[in-house]
């Protein structure tokens, strides 16, 4: 369970960036796309900094390398989650923040959105479900 507190940050957080508008490997309020909104999430929720891939590193294949070392897959999905679909195997196309049985999203038209899981389906794909690993600092 998500202590009240962090529910209501998490609100916010999601309330303030629906409507923002898509850019290509945007990390900035002037623009953001799938994954940056993941990364600024992580950074402003829980002070936790994921790899910043561009889509052409995604593409590279190092990121599948840096998936299988730091992220644990979920069965089904818990508030919150990183939601991912992929074109193949091991390349995402696409990745969104599971929350409160939505999954908040930056798309090329409209920008960010909260669509439900079954409308995130038929317009994007099956995601598949994860979090991240965050290394210990201690020694």
């Amino acid at each position: 369970m998500i202590a009240p507190a962090l529910t209501c940050r998490i609100d916010e957080w999601v309330n303030r960036w629906i409507g923002a508008r898509h850019a290509y490997d945007g990390r900035t309020d002037a623009g953001i796309d799938c994954y940056g909104l993941v990364v600024r999430f992580y950074a402003e929720i829980y002070g936790i900094e994921l790899p910043d891939w561009t889509a052409d590193a995604l593409r590279s294949g190092q990121w599948e390398a840096e998936r299988q070392r730091r992220w644990l897959a979920l069965d089904l999905p818990v508030d919150p989650c990183i939601a991912i679909v992929r074109r193949r195997a091991t390349l995402p196309s696409h990745v969104g923040i599971y929350w409160r049985g939505r999954i908040v999203h930056a798309v090329e038209r409209g920008g960010v959105q909260a669509d439900t899981v079954a409308t995130f389906i038929r317009a994007i794909g099956r995601p598949e479900y994860g979090v991240p690993l965050v290394e210990s600092s201690r020694a």
